[in-house]
C-alpha cells in the first residue's frame, strides 16, 4: 500500500472511517491498509512535497488554538539534492466528536552533511 494525493500541496485532512482513508491509499496487489479502529481514533493525515530531497519528517505537536481549532506542526528536515519529494505524516487520536478546523504549519530546516 502507498499514499496517494490528488494535489501536490500541503494538506491536512480529518479521517474518521476506512471509506474515507481509502480515498488516499492505492494497492496494485490488493492488500488492505493495516486497520485502523475508527470507532476508538481519529486520524489527521497531513502531506504535501519538497522542493529538496528529505532526511527525516517529524510532528512537533499538535496544539489546541480554540475550542474548534488546531495547529498541526510539522519539521521537514531536507537536504540539498534537487530531488523532488513527497512526505505523509499521520498522527491517530482519541475519537473526536465534534467537528475541527486543522491548520497545518510546516517549518523546513536543510541538513548539512
Amino acid at each position: 500500500c502507498e499514499w496517494s494525493f490528488a494535489r501536490e500541496q500541503n494538506e491536512v485532512f480529518i479521517i474518521n472511517s476506512d471509506e474515507e482513508l481509502e480515498r488516499y491509499i492505492v494497492s496494485e496487489s490488493g492488500e488492505k491498509h493495516p486497520a485502523v479502529d475508527f470507532t476508538k481514533y481519529t486520524m489527521l493525515l497531513a502531506h504535501g512535497w519538497s522542493q529538496n530531497g528529505l532526511n527525516t519528517r517529524c510532528i512537533r505537536s499538535l496544539l489546541q488554538i480554540s475550542d474548534t481549532e488546531f495547529t498541526l506542526n510539522i519539521d521537514l528536515f531536507q537536504d540539498l539534492s534537487d530531488e523532488y519529494e513527497a512526505w505523509a505524516l499521520a498522527l491517530l487520536m482519541d475519537k473526536w466528536d465534534k467537528l475541527y478546523i486543522v491548520n497545518l504549519n510546516i517549518e523546513s530546516n536543510v541538513v548539512y552533511e
